[in-house]
């Protein structure tokens, strides 16, 4: 064991399901940073990856059995979750899931940006432009 050590992690959108689960054991996780975070029924996370879980992830809001909401309800991680606008992967009540989350645990921050897609990657801006505002969001965040 080093001793005391804390840890930030970055998840993007499948991810971002397994991060949020990991930090309800890994009590060294501190700060989280969820982009376009995904969230899956039961029956999705025990699904063999590929057609089953397909399957799984596309029944019509199978994720709200997702065990994931208890723990970001309770959970004390503080969490930045980046959202775009215009995600048309992450289905929008998965997003207001998330923002509701935000309004009922002081510890969960949510930053949409306009004019963005599921990967960030609108062009509304340029590249480097919003490459920085987005690195210098995470870097403020998870500044220890």
């Amino acid at each position: 064991m080093f001793g005391e050590r804390k840890i930030g992690v970055i998840a993007f959108s499948m991810a971002g399901h397994t991060a949020v689960e990991m930090s309800a054991t890994d009590v060294n996780i501190d700060k989280m940073v969820l982009c376009a975070p995904a969230l899956y029924s039961r029956k999705a996370q025990e699904a063999c990856f590929g057609d089953p879980f397909s399957a799984a992830i596309r029944e019509t809001y199978g994720w709200k059995d997702s065990h994931i909401l208890d723990i970001l309800k309770q959970s004390k991680v503080e969490r930045l979750v980046l959202v775009g606008e215009n995600d048309n992967v992450i289905p929008k009540e998965i997003e207001h899931e998330y923002s509701k989350k935000c309004r009922d645990n002081p510890a969960v921050f949510k930053v949409t940006f306009a004019d963005q897609d599921h990967l960030l990657s609108g062009r509304t801006t340029t590249d480097d432009e919003f490459a920085n505002e987005v690195a210098q969001t995470i870097d403020q965040f998870l500044s220890f």
